[in-house]
C-alpha cells in the first residue's frame, strides 16, 4: 500500500491505494428494505444492516483506479444506488440518505470485494 495526495470532491487528502487502486465505498440509507433481501445482497457482494426502526443501511465496496475523476465518482455513486434498488426491490422513495468515500485503508468492508479485489489489496499489504 502506498499513500497518495489527492483531491477528491475539492479537499485535499490522502488516499491508500493498492498497485492504482483505491477503496470505493457507498452507503445508502433506506426507510425500509424487502424481507429477506439479505440472501440477494449477499450475492450481489451488498451488506445489509437493519434497525429496529425498519431503516437499514445497504453497504457495497470496490475497487477502483486511484486517479478516477470526481465525475465519474460521482457518477459510480449514483449508479451503485440505483443498482443496490434494483437488485433489492426497494422503491425509489424510500432513500433517506446516502454517501460515498473513496480512498480509505480501513478493512472493515473488504469481504464485499471481489476475490481478485482481496488479492490486490493483499499483495499491496503484505
Amino acid at each position: 500500500m502506498k499513500i497518495k495526495n489527492r483531491v477528491i470532491g475539492g479537499d485535499a487528502g490522502c488516499v491508500a491505494v493498492y498497485g492504482d487502486m483505491m477503496r470505493f465505498q457507498v452507503q445508502g440509507t433506506y426507510t425500509a428494505v424487502p424481507e429477506g433481501a439479505e440472501e440477494n445482497a449477499e450475492n450481489h457482494r451488498m451488506r445489509i444492516e437493519r434497525y429496529d426502526d425498519g431503516s437499514a443501511d445497504v453497504t457495497v465496496q470496490s475497487l477502483v483506479k486511484w486517479d478516477t475523476s470526481d465525475t465519474d465518482l460521482e457518477q459510480m455513486y449514483e449508479d451503485t444506488l440505483n443498482h443496490i434498488e434494483e437488485v433489492l426491490g426497494i422503491p425509489d422513495d424510500c432513500l433517506s440518505s446516502s454517501s460515498w468515500n473513496a480512498g480509505h485503508n480501513v478493512p472493515y468492508w473488504d469481504a464485499l470485494l471481489t476475490d481478485a479485489e482481496r488479492k490486490v489489496v493483499k499483495e499491496e499489504t503484505l
